[in-house]
């Protein structure tokens, strides 16, 4: 199931790894050529749940799949601010000498981050993976008793193809993931939700939700009262994984945006 190039052999992934003052990333890279396509990962996970997109990408764009700080190959550190994350990303792709704006993708509660990197630094487009950008339900049920079933969704490797359930095996405890949602709990829901109103209001970019499952009825107008060029997309019935029940598909929705 793994992609191919023109010439008929997989892509090239490159490994590689920035320092900042911060801390440590590591990342893949595939291809030279083209508008970078910036990778994010859900916190639990690592950058191996992109590995199938990646190939199938690596002919039209230049790829960078992370592993975010305390996931993979990313030492952990003391401090995980979006401020920061931000910051230190921005950095890793200005390191890449990119000649176009980037496409930033994240999944699951990194689609948050996306869109605070996309009020920051210049993007060709911000994808939300299995993530509603209305995370009032989220940050008040966390408020209420720290309940953390609901970001994390349908984890479980069994919900994808079998090929790729070891790409999505949860590498992290719920303590990593309660650190990359504390600031959503220092702060009133919806205070929390107007950052992110305005950081997908400010970045002025288009914007595509794909979710796994249907959203609420009034999402798609109220995403694009936020944002007028947001489509939301529907993958029926991939939960938190669309991106790998249908790899095809959603490297087409990425290249679309190229």
């Amino acid at each position: 199931m793994t992609a191919l190039s023109r010439n008929g052999l997989p892509p090239r992934r490159f490994e590689h790894s920035w320092t900042g003052p911060a801390g440590t990333w590591a990342y893949d890279r595939w291809g030279e050529a083209g508008r970078p396509v910036v990778l994010l990962h859900g916190p639990t996970f690592d950058r191996t749940m992109w590995w199938p997109v990646a190939a199938e990408l690596a002919d039209h764009a230049t790829v960078v799949a992370v592993d975010l700080p305390g996931h993979g190959h990313s030492p952990p550190r003391s401090s995980y601010q979006p401020s920061d994350l931000v910051a230190d990303l921005a950095n890793l792709i200005h390191g890449l000498n990119p000649q176009r704006a980037p496409i930033i993708v994240g999944h699951s509660i990194s689609a948050l981050l996306a869109c605070l990197f996309a009020a920051t630094i210049k993007v060709r487009a911000t994808v939300a993976v299995a993530q509603s950008l209305d995370i009032r339900p989220i940050t008040g049920r966390l408020l209420s008793c720290g309940d953390l079933s609901g970001p994390l969704g349908q984890a479980s490797p069994d919900t994808v193809p079998a090929a790729y359930q070891s790409l999505v095996t949860p590498h992290a405890d719920d303590t990593m993931l309660a650190a990359y949602l504390a600031w959503t709990t220092n702060h009133h829901p919806t205070e929390a939700q107007r950052v992110i109103d305005g950081a997908v209001r400010q970045a002025r970019t288009p914007h595509l939700s794909i979710l796994g499952d249907p959203p609420d009825p009034g999402y798609p107008l109220w995403l694009r009262r936020l944002a007028p060029d947001a489509r939301c997309v529907v993958y029926p019935q991939t939960g938190l994984f669309p991106h790998l029940h249908q790899v095809t598909r959603f490297a087409d929705d990425l290249r679309a945006l190229l």
